[in-house]
């Protein structure tokens, strides 16, 4: 039971790996949509340094 659930989860892992790379590779077509996630990130992370 537990060999099957190790595969069930590392399928899923490997599927989910697979979802992110596709999609990352689709926002890399589109430029605009990647620098506005970036400066997102960016924003959020300096807002979290200045609360620290």
């Amino acid at each position: 039971v537990l060999v099957s659930g190790f595969l069930l989860i590392g399928i899923g892992g490997y599927l989910a790996y697979r979802k992110i790379n596709e999609l990352s590779r689709n926002i890399g077509l589109i430029p605009e949509l990647r620098d506005g996630l970036h400066r997102a990130v960016n924003s959020q992370t300096h807002i979290i340094v200045e609360m620290n």
